[in-house]
């Protein structure tokens, strides 16, 4: 399924929210929507940095409800006298008297929106036509919203995995494995040369790069696939609504259903040789203007992203949410 393409699966986003001096102060049910979000990931704080540019007053901190109910009633009493003291004087009295009985029951509600900015967010860019579908189509620090199947791995759980010798092997014995030639294009004596060579010792490349990946950033990475491309983001850990290790034992690397994310696209793919290379000269001409020793480590960090960050031929966003539509 590709995310250009609405379709019945695509979430319910394009309200019209007012945006006035009232805009903070309007109440909790205004904004209607006939969806229902499950949020899998909530940047929070940055969701707040893009809704307090809309709102006139910021973000929204709390919305106060007040309800009272009162019942009252009121009772009015009147008594006359009358005195006579043998005709020698007449006189009267009356007596008026009201008994008010007044009842109220008062209840105040505190809410807390945080959990609205997403869907409010979401409107206020839909009726500004900022969101971008197709994200092949986007440009650089534009708002994406890509759909498809989720996965999701926190890499470091290997952080201590990688000083096992058994991993060490059998990383070392693929790397081997990978650089050794096809048996069936050598002669005897070149097959006989290879099979002494031990397939568990590796190249000093393979050695340095073991030694070098527990000190590298370990960090729950995350991909958004379609029929048309792959979107790479990081998710932070302190925003996953269900933790890393909660996804993991349900549903190991890829998630079932299908996912949405809003994020904001700062990396495109290379896709061929030329596009690489010109990577890497930009990485290099960006580690030059640091200079010093800084700028010696440009190769390390691309070997750093090529070994645990974004594919080449993967977008690159920073998620805002992740989210799916529950369904009736």
């Amino acid at each position: 399924m590709s995310s250009s393409e609405p379709n019945e699966k695509s979430p319910a986003i394009g309200k019209k929210p007012t945006n006035d001096a009232n805009a903070s102060e309007r109440p909790l049910g205004a904004l209607e929507s006939s969806s229902v979000y499950d949020f899998l990931y909530h940047d929070a704080r940055r969701i707040a940095a893009f809704l307090a540019q809309f709102e006139t007053y910021g973000v929204l901190q709390g919305v106060k409800a007040h309800e009272s109910v009162g019942r009252s009633s009121a009772t009015k009493a009147t008594a006359n006298a009358g005195i006579d003291f043998a005709n020698l004087a007449r006189g009267g009295m009356a007596v008026d008297g009201t008994v008010t009985d007044d009842e109220r029951d008062a209840a105040e509600r505190t809410y807390d929106p945080l959990w609205r900015n997403a869907t409010t967010l979401l409107d206020y860019l839909a009726d500004r036509d900022l969101i971008i579908r197709n994200i092949g189509e986007a440009r650089i620090s534009q708002f994406v919203l890509v759909t498809g199947t989720l996965a999701a791995f926190d890499v470091g759980m290997l952080r201590e995995a990688w000083k096992l010798p058994a991993i060490k092997k059998a990383i070392s014995d693929a790397a081997s494995q990978q650089g050794a030639p096809d048996p069936s294009q050598l002669n005897r004596h070149d097959r006989k040369r290879a099979g002494a060579r031990s397939p568990s010792k590796g190249s000093p490349e393979t050695e340095a790069a073991l030694e070098l990946i527990p000190l590298l950033p370990h960090s729950v990475q995350g991909t958004i696939s379609d029929n048309a491309s792959t979107t790479w983001f990081n998710l932070r850990e302190e925003s996953m609504i269900i933790s890393s290790s909660e996804l993991l034992l349900k549903h190991g690397i890829g998630i079932q259903g299908t996912w949405t994310a809003l994020g904001i696209l700062d990396a495109l793919p290379q896709v061929d040789q030329f596009s690489m290379e010109q990577h890497a000269i930009e990485q290099l001409i960006a580690g030059a203007s640091l200079g010093g020793m800084i700028g010696q480590m440009s190769q390390l960090a691309m070997m750093t992203r090529l070994m645990l960050g974004r594919p080449p031929g993967c977008f690159g966003i920073t998620p805002l949410m992740i989210f799916r539509q529950v369904s009736s």
